[in-house]
């Protein structure tokens, strides 16, 4: 009986030391699990963090001699006005009507008829200025307006093709400029259209530096 008895409490102590194992062992694991769990995720953090930096980075200095020059929130393409502009007609509004996915044609005509005539103030980049081969005593300056259209980090864009006529007079102020140089262009807004590659600006004026 007494041998029974003393069986029983070795199996129940026994027991007992297998259960508390088990449970120091689940604890071990579970923290083992969490700690794995919270390191992987502080990694991932890690990792988004350092790519939103690094695109960040390649997007503020594609923004130098080579990127856009005009940059527009996706979001917020809709709250520029096709018919009402300040004293100048904005490089962004212009870009933003442009591009504007969902105008009307009456928006579009009524839009063209505004902003013809209208002065501008816009940065451009220089593809080229010559001597017009077809009417002698004129130069002829070929110009972009590069732009992107952002959503968060990502973007697309293209460019505003520009031209503009000077008169040989000022090809002494004009001779120092070279292709791919920044410069802002003033004058009179005229375009057909709203396409990218139907502007001309009227009686122009190259500022360099900053203007």
């Amino acid at each position: 009986m007494n041998n029974s008895n003393s069986s029983n409490r070795g199996c129940l102590v026994a027991a007992l030391i297998i259960a508390a194992i088990l449970v120091i062992g689940g604890v071990g694991m579970a923290t083992f699990l969490f700690r794995f769990k919270a390191r992987d995720s502080a990694m991932l953090r890690s990792e988004q963090i350092q790519l939103a930096h690094e695109t960040a980075t390649r997007m503020n200095s594609a923004e130098g001699s080579n990127g856009p020059l005009v940059v527009i929130d996706r979001a917020t393409l809709g709250n520029y006005s096709a018919t009402e502009f300040g004293e100048t007609l904005d490089a962004k509004q212009y870009v933003a009507i442009a591009c504007a996915p969902n105008l009307t044609s009456l928006a579009e005509q009524k839009f063209i008829e505004a902003a013809n005539g209208m002065p501008v103030d816009w940065p451009v980049r220089i593809e080229d200025i010559k001597a017009d081969s077809n009417k002698e005593g004129q130069i002829t300056g070929e110009f972009s307006m590069p732009y992107e259209i952002r959503k968060g980090l990502s973007g697309h864009g293209s460019s505003i093709t520009i031209s503009a006529t000077f008169p040989v007079e000022m090809s002494d102020d004009l001779i120092s400029l070279r292709t791919g140089e920044t410069v802002h262009i003033r004058g009179k807004l005229q375009t057909r259209n709203r396409s990218t590659n139907s502007v001309r600006i009227l009686d122009p004026e190259i500022v360099t530096g900053d203007p």
